[in-house]
């Protein structure tokens, strides 16, 4: 029996590249994964991790039609996640929407001051003690950006009406920045309320989910997830009268109450309503309607633009003898349309229509528009959210100075009403810090220059009474209260005022000086005739001041 010869055929291992992977497969692979996630937790990648991230603040939100506002807000009870994703598309689809929301949000200034409660005694200021806390007091401010996060908070309030946050004050005391993290409102649910505002349960198994690290989240978590997956967790009565400091105790299926001892904290714009309806939900159904307004506009626009020529084509002389003619025209349909496709070219313009037709008395016609339809239907529309539109946009209408002071006053007025839920969550914070002492923290002002002037006018004229309030003028200036403070004492410490330049006193001065004259009113105590002065340079001409 022959022997068979076995031939083996060297294969260069390194030098084999594997043919790429189609697009396909490799999202078919990815949404795999996903659907993997709730079965295996612990698969990461950036795609699950981003797709995450999305679902913290981003709902699915669809067409927005008058007629889905209109059922959404007939039942807003049972419509909650509705009206809030109609209000997360309207902001991506209207500029009118974005920026009431923008405006709105950016209006605080956030400045603050604090006292001390319960000082029986002005000596107590030096006590060692006192200055302790003050420390601390100083050193939270320091770590924890209030404006930037108050700003952000605020912005998600007037979007979705409550949100809810994990505060992480965690790390080092020194170097490391408290900072609000967002939690994802679908997971969290309204439950109870206390004396600083909203109670909230958190649904855990929003740590089941692929792309999920929970060591990327507070330690509470950790210690929640543990009592309800964990080998050691135990079945407990789920209880909603338990006090802050046992309140994380209560469970019920999946589901853990979140307690403000644990730095839970919700805040919500309307804290006396339980559901959460967007602040302009009412101004929906007219939101809906914009892109049909501006599909009119641009219709009458078109039909504006469009001119046409019409010709009458002639007929035979009717006295004249002979036989009746049917269609006695005196041009033939084809000598008419080659002297139309002269005029056309002539003309040179697809704007302009030429028809000719064998009627009488014919004219030419043009289109009267309306272009002020899409510009009154916005300023309606901010009419209805009550700001006034010169403040958010430029338009034809002439500014009024005292109606848009008053807007202004109005929109500020509604603001200042959720500074009482920020205050309180400052001094709950703080105060835990503290020993002995306790803190007030109050909130104040706005980011309208008309503001800041009355405020530091009201301290100036304190102070030339003798009644000087450093915090008021450092919060007028929209300073921190300690960095006010320690830039004067650089200064002293440097010697800075002895290079100011004495100040020459009026009595004094040339009487051809530019200072000379009315001292300049504040734009808040002209009337509108002087705005009207002011804004054309009236003066400028006369040889004054504007």
């Amino acid at each position: 029996m022959p022997r068979i010869k076995k031939v083996v055929n060297d294969i260069n291992v390194e030098n084999t590249v594997s043919p790429p992977i189609p697009e396909e497969q490799v999202w078919d692979v990815l949404e795999f994964a996903q659907s993997l996630g709730g079965l295996y937790p612990a698969v990461y990648s950036p795609f699950l991790t981003n797709q995450r991230m999305k679902d913290m603040n981003l709902l699915t939100v669809g067409e927005i039609t008058q007629e889905r506002a209109e059922k959404a807000l007939a039942n807003p009870k049972d419509s909650e996640r509705e009206l809030l994703a109609i209000s997360e598309g309207l902001e991506y689809t209207s500029t009118s929407y974005r920026r009431i929301i923008d405006y709105m949000s950016n209006l605080p200034s956030w400045d603050w001051t604090y006292a001390a409660i319960k000082v029986d005694d002005p000596n107590e200021f030096k006590s060692p003690a006192y200055k302790k806390d003050l420390k601390v007091l100083k050193e939270f401010f320091y770590h924890f950006d209030h404006k930037h996060e108050f700003n952000q908070i605020l912005k998600q309030l007037l979007r979705e009406e409550a949100t809810f946050y994990s505060f992480r004050n965690e790390g080092d005391q020194i170097n490391s920045r408290f900072v609000m993290q967002q939690l994802p409102s679908e997971k969290c649910l309204i439950t109870g309320r206390w004396e600083n505002g909203i109670l909230f349960s958190f649904d855990y198994t929003f740590f089941l989910q692929g792309g999920v690290d929970i060591n990327m989240f507070s330690d509470a978590f950790k210690t929640g997830f543990l009592e309800l997956f964990g080998k050691d967790g135990k079945i407990i009565d789920y209880i909603p009268s338990r006090s802050i400091d046992t309140r994380s105790e209560n469970q019920f299926a999946y589901m853990k109450d979140c307690s403000p001892e644990q730095d839970f904290w919700s805040f919500k714009f309307q804290p006396a309503v339980a559901g959460r309806i967007p602040y302009f939900s009412g101004l929906f159904p007219d939101l809906a309607l914009q892109p049909t307004v501006r599909n009119l506009q641009k219709n009458n626009y078109m039909a504006e633009a469009v001119k046409l020529i019409m010709g009458e084509v002639g007929t035979l002389n009717k006295d004249a003898k002979g036989p009746s003619v049917r269609d006695a025209f005196n041009l033939s349909p084809e000598m008419a349309a080659k002297f139309m496709q002269l005029v056309k070219s002539a003309i040179n313009n697809s704007a302009v229509s030429v028809a000719s037709a064998p009627l009488s008395n014919m004219k030419a016609f043009q289109f009267e528009g309306n272009n002020d339809m899409y510009e009154s239907y916005m300023t309606n529309l901010l009419g209805l959210a009550g700001i006034n539109g010169n403040l958010l946009f430029s338009s034809g209408q002439k500014a009024n100075q005292s109606e848009t002071f008053l807007s202004a006053d109005i929109d500020q007025h509604i603001l200042e009403n959720v500074y009482p839920m920020f205050e309180n969550f400052l001094e709950f914070q703080i105060n835990k810090l503290t020993k002995k002492y306790k803190f007030k923290i109050t909130l104040q002002g706005t980011r309208f220059y008309i503001d800041k002037e009355r405020r530091l006018e009201r301290q100036t004229t304190l102070a030339n009474m003798g009644i000087v309030l450093p915090q008021q003028i450092s919060a007028a200036l929209g300073m921190n209260v300690f960095e006010f403070q320690t830039q004067l004492d650089e200064a002293r410490i440097n010697g800075w005022v002895d290079n100011l330049t004495p100040i020459i006193s009026s009595f004094q001065q040339s009487g051809a000086s530019s200072d000379t004259g009315r001292p300049r009113k504040s734009d808040s105590d002209i009337g509108e005739a002087g705005e009207e002065t002011r804004s054309n340079g009236g003066n400028l001409s006369k040889g004054g001041k504007n």
